[in-house]
C-alpha cells in the first residue's frame, strides 16, 4: 500500500499555511500546531528538515517564525516526500538500492509493478506544491 507517514501530511499542512500568509506575515510554529492541532515538537521537527532543505526560511526572534524560501511552484511533491521520507517508490524492488531482487527474474507481475510505479512517481514529479495544495490537481497519465 502506498501511504505518506504523518510527517509529510504535516509538513503539506504548515506548507499551505505558510503559504497562504507569505508576502504578509511571518507563520509560527505555535499559530501552525493550534490550527491544525499537530504536536507541536513534531511540526518543529519537520520544518528544521525543511529549512535544512531550504523549502523555508526561519526568521529569529520575539515575533520569528517561518517564511517560504522556495517558492511552491518550484517544489514538486516527489522533491517533499523524498526529503521527509527517502527515496520513493511503490515496490521494494524499485527502489535504487534494491533493485537487484532474488525473485527478479520469476516474477510475474515486476515488469507492470515497475510501469505503474514509473507512472506514480512521474505524477509525483509533475506534481508542484502549489498544483497540489490549492486544487489545481489535474491527472493526466498514459
Amino acid at each position: 500500500m502506498l501511504r505518506l507517514s504523518k510527517k509529510t501530511e504535516y509538513a503539506l499542512i504548515a506548507l499551505k499555511d505558510i503559504a497562504l500568509n507569505s508576502g504578509e506575515r511571518i507563520t509560527t510554529v505555535r499559530e501552525i500546531s493550534e490550527n491544525n492541532q499537530i504536536p507541536r515538537d513534531l511540526l518543529a521537527k519537520i520544518l528544521q528538515v525543511l529549512k535544512r532543505e531550504k523549502i523555508v526560511k526561519s526568521i529569529q526572534g520575539a515575533k520569528g517564525g517561518y517564511i517560504l524560501n522556495t517558492p511552491i511552484d518550484e517544489i514538486t511533491l516527489l522533491r517533499l516526500i523524498e526529503i521527509l521520507e527517502g527515496p520513493a517508490g511503490l515496490v521494494e524492488c524499485s527502489l535504487p538500492e534494491t533493485k537487484k531482487c532474488n525473485r527478479a527474474e520469476i516474477c510475474s507481475i515486476r515488469r507492470q509493478l515497475l510501469k505503474l510505479n514509473d507512472m506514480v512517481l512521474k505524477l509525483l514529479r509533475e506534481t508542484t506544491l502549489r498544483h497540489f495544495l490549492f486544487n489545481e490537481l489535474s491527472v493526466a497519465v498514459n
